[in-house]
């Protein structure tokens, strides 16, 4: 939330420069607005109804017939420039524009009465406007607030990690190893030695059965969709008989997987959801036909079949595109909690006064026994419902009452002094801050913080490495480590590098490149997944120009990697491959040159006893 007020303060210096152009632009159409259509939104009206330019021809003739109160003025119009202003502002954020621009459309003259369509080059200037006033200048204060956040974001990021010391490539180091600790070896399930088990462990496991699953999936989608009011009881009972079916259906796959999987059923966030489901639908249909009159509402249980829909979610697995989006929805939740919580203080400060201001004004136009300030829960869904821009233009004009509709004297004997009439000057005002900084600020700042992760994301395609490649290192992993215990064989590392795709993987990969990752050796010539993961990065990634600040994060991440990893914490370690090879290097030097010192011994030898025995006559 800290950021999320900086960025608006900090947008204050910007949003004043781009407030400015903004004015400057719209102070043209003001005056424009009012050389146009001053004065010219009187109008003739009797019960409510504006009356036909063939009926009442102009202000004189409509005193005469109706009297005084049926000459009325529109309450957004174009007399004085701050009228005016307040009237283009309204159509910028294109709520009750088109009751304006009908009213500029039909005037004629002044103390004329409105003609249909009489001035239809006023649609032009509306165009006109809203081209360069609401999609031009609205998107450029946009676009401010935008820019502050994810500057501010970036400023935080750096400021918490050293990073404003850090070079793009190190910066992207930092980013790839994050990603490292959020995942961990899972435990491999092993296939069933019992027959009967293993045909379940199979056919659970069978690309096709899955393919069958999703197939039906789709059809309950389409059997639920055609659930609907006043069916007939043959209908109810077709739509009863496929649900049982469905749910036989989920019961055997949830069995079948059960059977050949064992616990390891369990150990998957999507199969514990899918026994849920299947547990919440046999309740929803025992309850329904033997416990009808139960405290506790058959629907409620039955609402958990809907939640079968969401299986459909596994075939993310499959496209990338949606599990990025969906990757950078997750990420975005923080981030737009917080915002929603300063959104919500917003709400229930301007709903605060609201109810101080307007909880004495009559129940007219739009105000009514659910849409009012008479309470602050009232008032607090109110606004809730304006931060949308919704409907505002309509509770302005209900909240801005004024005589005959209302009785300025109603409450004299109070301290109110408006009766239960509106507060014209003050409801404009309180109306178009809140629209500007609820909708056109704190709504654009959620569009701020998932664009910045979207973007993140890309960024993490451009580097290579990604959460797949991630993913795919320990499903590689967990085949030659079964038990999970996070570590393997230095012997076996050969096997899984080139069992890898790249950019993890290594094309023909030799001992040699193994030993040249430079990996940490734990006791027994053991190798810990982390180790192996940041050494295939490091290799991927190249060299990253190591610095005094970027070995100090590299340090603050290796403990977090301990604190993620508690047995990585528990080991010591005794070498790595690089000094390995340095060291067997050594050993093949130290040989060759101890066979050559042998070589010569044995030749001194030779020449020695040559020279010693005389040679025979």
């Amino acid at each position: 939330m800290r950021l999320s007020v900086n960025a608006l303060i900090s947008s204050i210096p910007s949003f004043g420069n781009v407030s400015l152009v903004c004015l400057v632009l719209w102070l043209v159409f003001c005056i424009l607005g009012v050389q146009f259509f001053g004065q010219k939104f009187w109008k003739c009206m009797k019960d409510g109804e504006k009356l036909s330019h063939d009926d009442v021809a102009n202000k004189t003739q409509c005193i005469s017939l109706y009297g005084e109160e049926a000459w009325q003025n529109s309450k957004i119009n174009f007399d004085t420039s701050i009228m005016a202003f307040f009237a283009l502002y309204q159509v910028a954020t294109f709520e009750g524009w088109m009751e304006v621009m009908e009213d500029a459309v039909d005037s004629t003259a002044i103390d004329e009465q409105p003609k249909f369509e009489n001035n239809f080059i006023a649609y032009l200037f509306f165009l006109i406007f809203i081209f360069v006033g609401s999609f031009f200048t609205l998107n450029l204060l946009v676009g401010v607030i935008i820019d502050n956040f994810n500057r501010l974001k970036k400023e935080y990021e750096e400021k918490g990690q050293l990073g404003v010391l850090l070079t793009p490539a190190q910066r992207r180091w930092m980013s790839t190893f994050r990603k490292m600790a959020k995942t961990k070896p899972i435990r491999m399930v092993t296939r069933p030695t019992n027959a009967f088990m293993r045909f379940c462990y199979d056919l659970s496991e069978n690309q096709k059965f899955e393919v069958v699953i999703t197939i039906i999936i789709l059809l309950n989608m389409v059997q639920m969709s055609m659930e609907h009011d006043n069916a007939t009881d043959e209908f109810n009972h077709a739509m009863l008989i496929a649900n049982l079916v469905f749910t036989f259906i989920y019961t055997f796959e949830a069995v079948l997987k059960i059977i050949g999987t064992r616990r390891f059923y369990f150990y998957k966030s999507w199969n514990i959801f899918d026994f849920v489901i299947v547990v919440f639908a046999w309740l929803g249909i025992l309850i329904d036909q033997i416990m009808e009159n139960s405290v506790i509402d058959p629907s409620i249980l039955r609402s958990f079949r809907v939640f079968r829909v969401a299986r459909i979610l596994r075939i993310i697995q499959m496209a990338k595109g949606i599990r990025r989006l969906l990757y950078t929805l997750i990420c975005s939740l923080p981030a737009l909690i917080n915002i929603g919580t300063l959104l919500l203080l917003i709400i229930y400060i301007y709903g605060v006064v609201g109810v101080a201001m307007f909880g004495y004004i009559r129940r007219h136009g739009t105000l009514n026994d659910q849409i009012n300030f008479e309470q602050t829960s009232n008032a607090i869904l109110l606004m809730t419902r304006l931060a949308t821009s919704a409907g505002w233009n309509d509770v302005l004009d209900a909240v801005m009452v004024r005589e005959p509709d209302c009785d300025v004297h109603l409450y004299e004997s109070t301290e109110t002094t408006t009766g239960d009439c509106g507060f014209g000057a003050f409801a404009i005002t309180y109306f178009s801050s809140f629209v500007l900084i609820a909708f056109l600020i704190m709504i654009n700042m959620y569009i701020a913080v998932i664009l910045d992760n979207f973007s993140e994301a890309q960024q993490a395609d451009e580097i290579g490495i990604d959460e797949d490649d991630i993913n795919l290192f320990y499903e590689k992993w967990k085949m030659f480590d079964p038990k999970a215990t996070q570590f393997l064989n230095v012997s076996n590392l050969r096997d899984l590098v080139g069992q890898l795709t790249e950019p993890l993987g290594i094309p023909d990969v030799t001992e040699d490149d193994i030993l040249h990752l430079d990996i940490p050796l734990y006791p027994s010539d053991r190798a810990h997944c982390i180790d192996v993961l940041q050494a295939l990065i490091s290799r991927t990634l190249g060299p990253n120009n190591n610095t005094d600040e970027f070995e100090m994060i590299k340090e603050l991440m290796a403990e977090s990697f301990r604190a993620a990893f508690p047995t990585l914490a528990a080991e010591v370690v005794e070498t790595t491959t690089k000094q390995r090879l340095r060291e067997i290097r050594a050993a093949i030097v130290l040989q060759k040159a101890f066979r050559r010192f042998k070589n010569y011994k044995r030749n001194e030898a030779i020449e020695v006893q040559n020279v010693r025995t005389p040679p025979h006559v």
